[in-house]
């Protein structure tokens, strides 16, 4: 399914849709080339959500995390990803996003997830990849039912947490 984004508040409108259709979700995979919205798309969740104050692409810092002040949607936070930065899969051991995965209190929005992505089960994420349209618009392809990987992933299907065996 596609979606044409006619400015950056069509974007955010978008982002509130999208919060409103995750049916259990709390990944949230924005792909795209630079420029394209993912990081208004994610500014528009941090308003739907109740958050305070600027949101800016963690770029430099990995991640950023917002508190969310009230129960909406069943989140707690709000934990922004930007792996541009990240060559390698073991590199993600170490920064905490497979600990925000697991907690089902946690939305987490992941930019540049193409390491990351096919080891995320499917019926954790919802995969938005962003690009440039006609005229100054923007085009999203929306896919909630991308590959996993079972081989590199175990799945506890009792407590539902994901470990990676990243090697």
């Amino acid at each position: 399914m596609k979606k044409i984004l006619k400015s950056e508040q069509e974007t955010k409108e978008f982002a509130k849709e999208v919060l409103r259709n995750l049916n259990g979700k709390n990944v949230i995979l924005l792909s795209g080339d630079l420029g394209t919205g993912k990081t208004t798309f994610t500014q528009g969740l941090a308003l739907e959500l109740g958050i305070k104050g600027r949101v800016v692409s963690p770029t430099f810092v990995i991640s950023r995390v917002y508190n969310i002040n009230s129960s909406r949607c069943g989140f707690n936070r709000l934990v922004h990803y930007d792996l541009y930065r990240i060559k390698e899969i073991g590199e993600i051991r170490d920064i905490g996003v497979i600990e925000d995965i697991d907690d089902p209190k946690s939305l987490v929005v992941i930019e540049w997830p193409e390491l990351l992505e096919k080891y995320i089960p499917t019926g954790k994420k919802i995969s938005l990849k962003f690009g440039y349209g006609k005229e100054d618009t923007r085009v999203v392809e929306i896919n909630s039912k991308s590959e996993t990987l079972n081989s590199k992933q175990y799945l506890n299907t009792k407590s539902k947490k994901l470990s990676l065996f990243l090697i």
